[in-house]
């Protein structure tokens, strides 16, 4: 059990966020996605997402909305679980872009998209583009007011769920404004256009551009109020990193662990008689690199559930830091994998 090797140890510095019952529910969820996982005809993110958000879709949302009102502390702990199965099923039990709707809309948008989200409809973010994500304070994608609304126009690059999206969060100015908006827009809707990429990597979620040309878009879509975007994207993403990292440390424990698993099978064979210390310094760096980064993570978390004034710094590190880690874990493992030597 992924919850028992790798999520336990940490289980005496989270009794002030993570309950009994959570722990349960980590189990209970670990049981259920291995199930979905391991069916060839629901396994894929998209059915996988559909099927567990009845249950585990709104793991950290307030009761009174629709979730289950548990700790950002446990939702991360399921993006582990996520990650060791799949970094696919990144979204699979996660409002995911979703929580922007939750603190800022509208009774309106809440009233139509919370029951959307309660069963598993994912909301997609269009903020990077061309000059790159950083600066989406100098984005070039306009409103202009044209009667009683306005029309949208620009390109959104590097966008995943591109086509399972049902809505998006985007990031704009309104003509003459210096602050960012943000509105939700759906991708069917006139004047917006798709163009999918085909990704160099993963390939559970599409990916590719929106562009959007004249499209309507109304007050009442506007996410907050007017020139509040910069302040939403940043309070998002202080939430949204560390559960980047920790779904991406999840990846790397599952190499870690087949390569052992694959280690130990070639020892029972007598391939080898024990694996060369070089591998073993290796494996050992690589395993408290992993554990590092999930405390870090989950310092961060707690930084933003106290908040803390270093919570965004605390976000930023740890996920650059992890999935940085995750890579290097996955690329140097993974040759002990093919190593006849080792």
């Amino acid at each position: 059990m992924i919850v028992e090797t790798w999520l336990e140890p940490v289980k005496p510095m989270l009794v002030t966020w993570v309950q009994p019952k959570d722990w349960q529910l980590l189990s209970s969820f670990e049981r259920s996605l291995s199930e979905i996982s391991h069916d060839k005809s629901k396994g894929q993110p998209l059915q996988a997402k559909s099927l567990l958000a009845s249950e585990y879709g709104m793991v950290d949302v307030e009761r009174k909305l629709g979730g289950l009102d548990r700790s950002p502390l446990v939702q991360a702990l399921i993006q582990f679980i996520c990650g060791y199965h799949d970094l696919d099923y990144r979204d699979v039990a996660h409002v995911g872009h979703g929580r922007m709707i939750i603190l800022h809309g509208s009774q309106r948008q809440q009233k139509l998209w919370m029951p959307k989200l309660a069963s598993g409809s994912l909301v997609g973010i269009a903020a990077t583009e061309a000059h790159g994500g950083s600066k989406i304070q100098a984005t070039k994608t306009i409103a202009r007011k044209n009667g009683g609304k306005h029309l949208l126009s620009g390109e959104k690059v590097y966008i995943s769920r591109i086509k399972e999206a049902a809505v998006f969060i985007v990031f704009f100015k309104f003509e003459k404004d210096e602050t960012l908006s943000a509105a939700l827009i759906d991708i069917a809707r006139k004047g917006v256009a798709i163009e999918t990429w085909e990704p160099m990597g993963l390939r559970g979620w599409s990916w590719g551009k929106v562009v959007f040309e004249n499209t309507p878009l109304t007050e009442l879509e506007v996410l907050g109020a007017r020139g509040q975007g910069t302040a939403i994207f940043k309070e998002h993403f202080v939430y949204y990193r560390p559960m980047v990292a920790m779904t991406t440390l999840g990846v790397a424990a599952a190499v870690l662990d087949r390569t052992m698993d694959h280690i130990n099978q070639r020892r029972a064979r007598r391939d080898i008689a024990e694996p060369r210390d070089t591998c073993l310094e290796s494996v050992g760096h690589h395993c408290a690199a992993i554990n590092a980064g999930i405390l870090s993570a989950l310092c961060a978390v707690v930084q933003n559930v106290e908040n803390s004034p270093n919570s965004s710094l605390w976000s930023r590190m740890t996920k650059a830091w992890s999935v940085e880690q995750a890579y290097h874990t996955v690329s140097e493992l993974a040759l002990f994998m093919g190593a006849a030597g080792f």
